[in-house]
């Protein structure tokens, strides 16, 4: 088997200081862009992980102002709600809670819910959510998992993270992904703005006769070797504890270390003569 073949000639690079060096002008573009876009994906994997584990968010995100009619008194009607097998056995309408804006009540009509701005509603087979956030509406319409025990609730503030769990449970798929992409693309544009940096700063050694450095692809290409460790080791961290700060801070200071590694080892500067170790 060929060695000295992308991507195994990458991985030949990472663990080396002086092939770091001497591997820079072995990847074009492409292969360049591939590369960074592995070594993005290795922060996203422990992300996504630690997001599926996830059983409430921030109410801010999806009930704003539902959660004020989320009462004390509210908490105690709710407990009353007899949901059994994904269901609620009650046919009546009823009010909780009602403002100017907002109602809470169980098989509120249409008109009900269209006169207010935002509304909790519990139907016999699914339960709603409307919501007005930064001046659109949003309509959530979910199923009663089994997990939902409206029995089990005593006060406000379970009432509030029962209603949270339940919306993760009914959600969690779009949750996971609108959250993955989103910590992919922050990640990705961070990681940018790294890579192209510290290759900006090698390409202008390329002015000194000391560094056999030539192009901005040579420089980018040793950035991107020198993350590989650095990345392998955040992956690693983030599967046992994620926190973005320190995966970024392990794979940043993993670049420094080895891209100073390689200066010690080669200074810059090509030796005729002397093979790759």
């Amino acid at each position: 088997m060929k060695t000295d073949v992308f991507p195994i000639n990458y991985f030949q690079a990472i663990f080396s200081p002086r092939k770091i060096f001497q591997f820079r002008k072995k990847f074009n573009w492409f292969q360049l862009f591939v590369l960074y876009l592995f070594l993005t994906a290795l922060l996203v994997i422990p992300a996504t992980l630690s997001f599926s584990g996830v059983k409430v968010i921030d109410e801010n995100q999806f009930m704003p102002h539902v959660k004020e009619l989320l009462t004390e008194q509210t908490a105690k009607d709710i407990q009353q709600l007899p949901i059994k097998n994904g269901q609620l056995n009650d046919s009546a309408v009823q009010i909780f809670e009602e403002t100017k804006k907002g109602v809470i009540g169980t098989n509120l009509s249409e008109k009900q819910l269209s006169e207010k701005q935002y509304s909790l509603n519990f139907s016999e087979k699914k339960w709603q959510i409307h919501e007005t956030i930064g001046g659109k509406q949003y309509v959530y319409q979910m199923n009663y998992s089994d997990k939902f025990s409206p029995e089990k609730i005593t006060n406000q503030k379970e009432a509030r993270t029962s209603i949270n769990e339940e919306f993760v449970r009914n959600n969690r798929s779009s949750l996971l992904l609108t959250m993955s992409v989103t910590t992919g693309f922050l990640l990705f544009m961070m990681n940018l703005l790294l890579v192209l940096g510290a290759a900006f700063f090698l390409w202008l050694t390329k002015k000194s006769r000391l560094s056999s450095i030539h192009s901005y692809s040579e420089s980018v290409s040793m950035v991107l070797a020198s993350m590989g460790i650095g990345s392998i080791i955040a992956l690693f961290v983030g599967l046992v504890h994620f926190d973005i700060t320190v995966m970024i801070g392990i794979q940043s200071f993993g670049m420094i270390g080895m891209l100073f590694a390689s200066y010690i080892k080669t200074r810059f500067k090509d030796s005729r003569g002397v093979e790759d170790k």
